[in-house]
Formats: structure tokens, sequence, C-alpha cells
């Protein structure tokens, strides 16, 4: 299962048809953890890990596989053993994946060398605003995503709730993965809540973006180009348009009804395999390049003093 679970991770490389094998990459160790239990979902994990750092690219990569699919596919293979409704073992595999990956995260921040999260994304949000009020929305549509961006705003002093977010949508689209798979498998397991009954604040949707745009910073030009391509970017104001466009075509089609956002739901679904895929893809050669020599700014700026040609040459 190690192997099978390397084998996906090895996949993940090819771009745009790399998701899926993102998507499957956890389930080996989920599986483990279901049959034989955590300790030995815990070994498969590491001995995943240890062809990943051999293999591939050293304790980067290895490292990258860890945070976060070693870790989501050992936490649900574990919390798939726990007796309980779904939507509780759901919330007990948050909480521990919201505890590994937030120092996990915060240490690849100061690794690669970024600014403070808070800042960066107080930055992020004031820019939103300007790009915003340059747009012709509906006076509706304006003034919930003027409540958005106020939200975010104060959301963002919490560090620990788009982390927390992100885990929870990370544990259940493996549970909901592993469960297909299972199926297939003859495998009997807890199913889902379905995804159906999600009726979130579109604000709450719209914290992934912030997670987004920090990985693609660290993720480097490989990653954002792949997700560029799929779903316009990883960048916040590019989705809080498209949020604003769902928000102003729902309003018009049903004024009198709130918005429902099954649509923005399965958007943070299909985007989130993709910050793994980017931190994978383009993480490795950012830290490297961060190591290597560079002139200093002011050369930089200056036009380089090459060799003038000689006439007639």
């Amino acid at each position: 299962m190690a192997a099978l679970s390397f084998l996906f991770f090895l996949g993940s490389s090819i771009p745009l048809l790399g998701v899926f094998f993102v998507l499957l990459c956890p389930v080996p160790l989920t599986l483990v953890g279901l049959r034989h239990g955590g300790r030995r979902s815990v070994l498969s994990c590491a001995c995943a890990v240890f062809l990943v750092s051999v293999v591939i690219g050293g304790p980067v990569q290895g490292y990258l596989f860890l945070v976060p699919f070693g870790l989501v596919g050992v936490i649900t293979g574990w919390m798939l053993t726990q007796t309980g409704s779904a939507a509780r073992t759901i919330l007990m595999g948050t909480l521990l994946m919201t505890l590994a990956v937030t120092p996990a995260v915060t240490f690849l921040e100061k690794a690669i060398g970024l600014q403070d999260f808070a800042e960066q994304s107080k930055q992020l949000v004031k820019s939103v605003i300007e790009a915003q009020s340059r747009q012709s929305l509906p006076p509706e549509a304006r003034l919930e995503l003027e409540q958005m961006v106020a939200t975010l705003t104060t959301a963002i002093r919490f560090p620990l709730a788009p982390f927390f977010l992100f885990s929870m949508f990370l544990v259940y689209v493996n549970h909901l993965v592993s469960y297909k798979v299972f199926l297939r498998l003859g495998i009997t397991v807890r199913a889902p809540p379905d995804p159906r009954r999600f009726r979130l604040p579109l604000w709450v949707v719209a914290l992934y973006p912030i997670m987004w745009l920090g990985y693609a910073r660290a993720g480097g030009p490989n990653g954002t180009l792949t997700s560029s391509l799929l779903l316009n970017g990883f960048f916040l104001a590019g989705q809080l348009t498209w949020l604003g466009g769902v928000t102003a075509a729902g309003r018009l089609l049903s004024p009198d009804r709130p918005v429902p956002v099954p649509a923005c739901l399965l958007l943070a679904a299909v985007l989130l395999p993709l910050m793994p895929f980017a931190i994978m893809l383009g993480v490795g050669e950012t830290v490297f390049g961060a190591l290597e020599p560079r002139p200093p700014l002011a050369a930089r700026e200056q036009p380089a003093a090459a060799n003038p040609p000689v006439a007639g040459s």
C-alpha cells in the first residue's frame, strides 16, 4: 500500500491529469488504517515518505508527501474505525488535521521566507476591494460582496479559521473518494454526509482563496500555471469575482430566497486537490532557488553589462 500511494504521488506530477492521482494518493493509507489499525497505517506512511524522499527529490518532497497526503490518509483511516455518526467522526478528523497542518504550513512559510500570513491576507483583501469597486455589479451583489470582504477581514485575524476549513474539506474529500473506491472493492465503510446537504454561507467558501493564494506563492510558476489552466488560478481577486458573479446571478433569478451555494462548494472541492498539487510541483524549485546565491538588487536592476558585439563579427 505504501508503494501504491508512492506511485499515485509520482503520477500526480503529470500536468492536469495528475489531479486525479492526487485524489487517490491518500486512499491506500486509508485502507491500511481501516483494515490493520493506526500503527500499521503510520508505518505505511513512513515507508511511503521514505520512498518519495529517496526516489523523487529528497526530504523536501518527502515532507510534501507527508503534509497533507500522509496525514489525511492516516487520519481518515483511523476516523473510519471509530463509532458514531459520520459528521462526528469528520469533526474529530478535522480537529486532528488542523493540529497537524497548522504548524506544518507555518514551518513551510518560514522555511521559504514568505511574509506573514495575516498581513499578506490583509493586503489581498484591500486589493480585492479596489478591484471590485471598478467593476459593474448589481447593487445587491456589491452589498453582499462588501459584507463578505468585511467578514474576511475579521476572519483572517484568527489564522486557525482557514486552517480548520481547509482541514475539514480535505478530510471530507478523502472520505468521499475512499468511500467510492472501497465500494468498487467490495469493502463496506460508513458513508460520508451527502454534499447536497451543505448550505454554507458564501463568505465561508470565500476563505479558501486565501489559502490557495498562499500555496500558489509557495508553489511557484508550475503549480500556478496548472491551476490557472483549470480554474482561473489561485488569485483571490479572480475567485471573489467569480463568487460575486454567482451571487449576482442568484439574486436576479431568485431575489426572495437566499442564494444556495452548491456550485461554490463544488468549486472548493475541486480546487482542494490542486493545493498540494501546486506545492508538489513548485515548492522544491522555490526552496532550492532561494538557496542559490543571487546578485544584489541594485545589480539586478541595472542592465547586464554583457560584452558588446564587435562590428563586423
